[in-house]
């Protein structure tokens, strides 16, 4: 009996390594997306626990008495502007909201409603 011992040849060689670059173009595409992604996630979380933080930092003291310019979070890059408006549909209540600012930038906006 005759064993047959059978390579790979040249052909599959060149059509694996074409698959194999195309993957890696598509990888190398991908990645720089990916990181974008969890950047702005992490400054929109970020910005999300710093103003819930102030806010309720700041919910002790009267809206009349709340900072005029933006408080900076301590240990972050984060600034905190706080403002207070008479609520429309009741009068016992404001409208309190914080907006985190990164430099001059809005990252993110909280609001809620604030018994006077």
């Amino acid at each position: 009996m005759k064993k047959l011992s059978r390579g790979i040849s040249l052909l599959e060689v060149v059509v694996a390594m074409q698959c194999t670059a195309l993957l890696l173009v598509l990888i190398c595409r991908v990645l720089p997306l990916a990181r974008r992604q969890v950047k702005e996630a992490d400054k929109r979380l970020g910005g999300a626990l710093a103003a819930q933080n102030v806010l309720e930092e700041y919910m002790s003291v009267p809206p009349g008495e709340w900072p005029r310019t933006p408080v900076m979070v301590e240990g972050t890059r984060f600034r905190v502007k706080l403002e207070a408006l008479p609520y429309r549909e009741n009068n016992k209540l404001m409208l309190a909201s914080a907006t985190v600012l990164v430099g001059e930038e809005a990252a993110y906006h909280l609001e809620t409603l604030v018994h006077q």
